[in-house]
């Protein structure tokens, strides 16, 4: 786990952590929800707040596991990870405890941030529906960044699709607006991404509780989640084969 968290940007200075898990949060958080009100056209509500809060969060989550990918191939420490016969159980439970953990950490950050602006509703359950979304964000992000990184294996470039999904994510996943005004077929799209379900559930539990519908967006995102974690080692499976056979990873590739 402190090797996970070493290989992390946030790990270098107290100067750097400041930045990346505050100020950082904080701003982008604002951003999101100040597009979802129309850039001040309409008042955003509850819904926005914990959509902006939980964006944040989860690509956050999702370019850490691709970085942390990158940075064990960059590192050497990859090879490790595919021909090591023992301790990898440990080495990956590290590094998903400290994603997780950063994850819901930004979300947080976020949150609060937004909540200076917008007041959660006066529903007895309002606080509830808040911490589960927010615990949501960990299996909502780790499936859909641990795939960017097993396929981003394959490149020379090990962050371009993770620097990709950190602007795509928000746009498809109804950070900025609700699921229900995105284009067709695009909102059917969204409904195979963990994150974008989660922000739904969110939204519908800040408007009708926690429902039945609540309970169906929020299952939906777990759901999700771990068909994506299932196609993560799918891929990263097959990137192992190939780096068992062929015997280097530079020259790896799909």
């Amino acid at each position: 786990m402190v090797i996970a968290w070493r290989a992390l940007p946030e790990s270098i200075s107290p100067t750097v952590r400041a930045v990346r898990l505050g100020v950082i949060p904080l701003l982008t958080s604002m951003f999101y929800l100040a597009m979802a009100s129309g850039a001040g056209a309409a008042d955003p509500d509850a819904g926005d707040a914990l959509a902006a809060s939980v964006g944040v969060g989860s690509v956050a989550a999702s370019v850490a596991v691709a970085t942390l990918v990158a940075e064990d191939r960059f590192e050497g420490t990859t090879p490790f990870l595919f021909i090591a016969p023992h301790g990898t159980v440990a080495s990956w439970l590290g590094r998903f405890t400290v994603v997780a953990g950063l994850g819901v950490l930004v979300a947080t950050v976020g949150l609060l941030a937004t909540l200076m602006v917008v007041q959660p509703s006066g529903r007895s359950d309002s606080w509830g529906i808040i911490a589960l979304v927010l615990i949501g964000v960990a299996p909502a992000a780790i499936g859909i960044g641990f795939l960017i990184g097993a396929a981003s294996l394959s490149l020379r470039d090990s962050l371009l699709l993770s620097n990709i999904a950190e602007y795509v994510l928000p746009l498809a996943a109804g950070v900025v607006a609700p699921m229900s005004v995105l284009w067709h077929p695009i909102d059917l799209v969204a409904r195979v991404i963990p994150l974008a379900n989660l922000i739904e559930a969110g939204r519908t539990g800040v408007d009708e509780g926690m429902s039945e519908g609540f309970w169906g967006d929020y299952a939906l995102a777990l759901g999700t989640g771990v068909v994506w974690v299932i196609a993560a080692v799918v891929v990263w499976g097959r990137f192992e084969r190939r780096a068992r056979r062929v015997g280097t990873l530079e020259s790896s590739a799909f």
